[in-house]
């Protein structure tokens, strides 16, 4: 769940435990319009709202790239026991990890949106 979620959440239940149901009508429904229903309003469109595009499709491709930067090296060794393995592609050496702090900086835009 993401922070602007959390306090949102946090906010409305606050103005929910601050309603005074004994206060006259008018006032109770001025209550209700000015802090509560903007809150749910808010609070819907938060729930509602998809990921951004453009952050997915970064976290993704990072995704994909680590995925396919291993190359399976098949050997036997003379007495016939696998010696295989996974050893990285000369291009996950060059990257460095820079697709990994792109995707992590996208996922943190993507979590601290409103």
């Amino acid at each position: 769940m993401s922070e602007a979620i959390r306090t949102e959440a946090a906010f409305l239940l606050e103005r929910l435990h601050e309603i005074n149901l004994d206060d006259d009508a008018d006032d109770l429904i001025r209550d209700w319009n000015g802090h509560v229903e903007p809150s749910i309003a808010r609070l819907r469109g938060l729930l509602a709202s998809p990921p951004p595009q453009p952050q997915m499709v970064a976290i993704k491709s990072a995704l994909e790239f680590y995925r396919d930067a291993f190359q399976f090296h098949p050997k036997r060794g003379p007495t016939g026991v696998d010696h295989s393995e996974w050893k990285p592609k000369p291009i996950l050496i060059e990257d460095c990890g820079n697709r990994a702090i792109e995707a992590l900086a996208a996922l943190a835009k993507l979590e601290d949106q409103p």
